[in-house]
């Protein structure tokens, strides 16, 4: 079979969808616009909008060409390059263009000046060659000339001939000799101007440089005496020999708060080991020199003597033959008992007390050490501010020194130049300015002219409908195709079906399409569309898909059963299940009977659903139908029920796909609801009807569910929309009626 080459859903995107992030939708973007498209369109429009701007400018053209033309008269005017240098030729380009670019520039201002412009104005002979043009600023009280440099200065204009050495002074009025004659006078006021000025113009300059050394002179002097005040203030003579000196003072105090730091550090740690053993419940843990200082305590030798001397006497008292009960040696026993405990009690103070001086002792070092690390960071302190303000002071003497450097450059320079322009004074002065060609009174008119107010008028009328067009294009929201869908982020596009009314194989029910008209475009587009929903349902190892419409009217019906034939029809066990409790119609589409459905076996509980009572068989042995069942029966919250659970999960143990049929998006949450129970869920929209956000938005609603959203597919395209669907359509008609001659 030849399939529609419009858009290929396989290429649109990938196998497996990418979970959508949760949280609100994302801003839509603006419409993208296709040229192509949108030309083929709108192209009788366009011709027609074309057609009438060219008549508009053609008709403006001879209109103003009577009531008001432009003549432009020019004079060309050639720049030359200065001589700068002795024995430096006219013309030479020894790094010039700049200068001369800027010179030029400079003329084309002076052209138009005030001074020029009010020299023409107040000129008697004005009115005598220009009477027509003058005749507008005559007055009771006599000629306006305020009036007339105004004037002037919106009609003359200058500008520099773009990769030439030339300038153009051009007039525009309606009389062309009057333009003319106002030209010619322009052009002999600017000469006058330039003349004068040539004059002082040497002098000025000798003025400029003379004055530019003095001032060079004053300002390397107060740099120097600005010098000396810095050295003598910062009271720094020897400003490189100090500063080594208070890096290295620097250094050696660094080291010692280096060294102060570890040594409090340490100190630290044993103050703290020693505060955590006072404040244990098992008491303190004591050192073993601290245990021997003790042991040599006095107090503790003299009770270790006494208890030694009554042992001893104990065991004379059993060499004498007495035996442990006796009197003696009873006593003798509690009193060694007694000095024992006293040895004990004794060593446990000696240690107490031992610990506390210990204790007291690192506490006084670590406050020691202290006072040392905060007396070495203020040395530190005080030795970085030395830096610093050395560093500045050398930072400032050296700027002064740059200063001098460059003054004393400048200073150079200008008396170069001073010496080279007193003997430039000895050469004849050359003219930088020269008339290349003189005004002549022009024989073509300068507007308007044919060959712009034509393609104007054309272009504007076009631009203005193409613009609207556009415009239109950008603000309209609807889904008008697959085109559409796609420019919604993170959607994928499953594949579209033509609008029926412009299938070339006739009317019929929509829903049997594909049974009844299987060499139809609508067939081959269901033939399409069903490749990649079982491609992706066994990529993700699911039987159960949900197919929603965006809004009532979309088709979902029509689509399931459609999808339902197209599968049945490669051998695939199809089940159809009709969910929508709001407006069903599956039972319609394939002549059954409504009741006996869905809504009756989920009456029954989880435990008593049984799909095999509510199946009903079709003309084709591989498609079953679950109709919505008795209207009375309908509770909507069933649906998101366990029993609908158990209806799916039997359903999916005879057959390889279940296709479900709710209620539009729009107007219920059936299928919100019922996507928490299925394998992967299918938005159908119809062209012209939905809105791209209302498609992302359930979109998203979609994705985040349990089921696995596989994509949008769009019904009802119609080739009105432009680009190539009309064409395809008739292809795919015309190939498939001569198959059917050949055979």
């Amino acid at each position: 079979m030849t399939s529609i080459p419009n858009v290929n859903p396989a290429a649109v995107a990938p196998v497996r969808a990418q979970a959508a992030p949760v949280g609100p939708s994302p801003a839509m973007p603006v419409a993208a616009i296709d040229p192509i498209k949108l030309v083929q369109k709108y192209k009788w429009a366009l011709v027609i909008a074309a057609a009438v701007g060219g008549i508009i400018g053609l008709g403006m053209h001879f209109i103003l060409l009577r009531l008001s033309p432009v003549w432009r008269p020019f004079v060309l005017f050639q720049c030359h390059s200065v001589q700068t240098t002795i024995g430096e030729l006219e013309g030479a380009t020894f790094g010039q263009a700049e200068e001369l670019d800027k010179f030029m520039q400079t003329q084309v201002r002076v052209m138009t000046s005030e001074s020029v412009l009010q020299r023409v104005a107040e000129d008697p002979r004005l009115q005598q060659e220009a009477p027509r043009w003058s005749q507008q600023f005559v007055t009771s009280t006599g000629f306006n000339a305020r009036e007339a440099q105004t004037e002037l200065k919106e009609s003359l204009r200058a500008r520099v001939v773009p990769q030439t050495k030339f300038v153009e002074l051009s007039m525009g009025y309606k009389f062309r000799e009057d333009a003319t004659a106002i030209l010619q006078m322009a052009t002999r006021k600017y000469k006058e101007v330039l003349e004068n000025q040539a004059g002082g113009l040497r002098r000025d300059q000798k003025d400029a440089l003379n004055k530019t050394v003095r001032d060079i002179d004053a300002q390397i002097t107060a740099l120097q005496n600005r010098r000396n005040t810095e050295i003598d203030q910062s009271e720094l003579s020897g400003v490189d020999r100090r500063s080594s000196e208070v890096s290295e003072t620097l250094k050696l105090i660094n080291q010692a708060l280096v060294d102060a730091q570890q040594n409090l550090q340490l100190v630290t740690v044993q103050v703290n080991a020693m505060n955590e053993q006072l404040s244990r419940d098992s008491g303190i843990v004591y050192g073993e020199d601290l245990v021997e200082q003790v042991e040599q305590e006095r107090a503790i030798l003299e009770i270790k003597s006494t208890l030694s001397t009554l042992e001893s006497n104990q065991q004379a008292i059993l060499q004498r033959g007495f035996t442990r009960e006796h009197r003696e040696y009873r006593l003798l026993d509690s009193q060694i008992a007694g000095y024992r405990q006293n040895l004990e009690a004794e060593r446990q103070r000696l240690l107490r007390i031992k610990f506390d001086s210990q204790l007291e002792t690192l506490r006084r070092r670590q406050q020691g050490l202290q006072a040392q690390i905060d007396d070495f960071q203020r040395q530190r302190d005080e030795q970085m501010r030395r830096v610093t303000d050395i560093t500045k002071v050398q930072d400032r003497l050296a700027d002064i020194d740059k200063q001098i450097e460059n003054s004393s450059k400048a200073k150079a320079e200008a008396e170069s130049r001073l010496k080279n322009l007193q003997a430039l004074e000895q050469l004849q002065s050359i003219d930088r300015v020269t008339v290349f060609q003189d005004a002549r009174i022009p024989n073509e008119v300068s507007f308007p002219r044919l060959v712009f107010m034509l393609p104007l008028g054309v272009i504007g009328a076009a631009g203005l409908v193409g613009g609207f067009v556009v415009l239109r294009e950008l603000v309209d929201q609807r889904v008008k195709g697959p085109s559409d869908v796609a420019m919604i982020p993170r959607v994928r596009v499953l594949g579209w079906v033509p609008d029926a009314l412009e299938d070339p194989a006739g009317p019929g029910a929509v829903e049997s399409a594909f049974r009844d008209r299987p060499r139809g475009v609508l067939a081959e587009a269901f033939r399409n569309t069903r490749s990649v929903v079982l491609k992706r349902m066994r990529g993700g190892g699911h039987k159960t898909l949900m197919v929603m419409a965006g809004m009532p009217g979309s088709g979902s019906t029509s689509i399931v059963a459609n999808l339902a034939l197209a599968c049945a029809a490669v051998d695939q066990r199809v089940l159809i299940i009709d969910a929508n409790f709001r407006r069903a119609g599956v039972h319609r589409a394939f002549g059954l009977s409504e009741t006996g459905g869905v809504s009756d076996a989920l009456s029954q509980g989880r435990e008593g659903v049984n799909l095999e009572s509510v199946v009903q068989k079709t003309k084709d042995a591989r498609l079953d139908v679950v109709s919505a069942g008795s209207r009375d029966r309908r509770v909507f919250e069933m649906l998101s029920s366990d029993a609908m659970a158990e209806l799916l999960r039997q359903a999916k143990e005879r057959y390889d796909l279940i296709l479900i049929d709710v209620a539009p998006a729009i107007v219920a949450g059936d299928g919100l609801a019922l996507a928490q129970r299925v394998d992967a869920s299918l938005l159908v929209v119809r062209a012209l009807n939905e809105k791209r956000g209302m498609v992302a938005r359930v979109k998203n609603d979609l994705s985040e569910s349990q089921s696995d959203f596989l994509g949008v597919l769009v019904n009802g395209v119609r080739s009105s929309a432009g680009g190539y669907l009309k064409g395809n359509i008739r292809a795919t008609h015309e190939y498939h009626s001569s198959g059917e001659k050949s055979e």
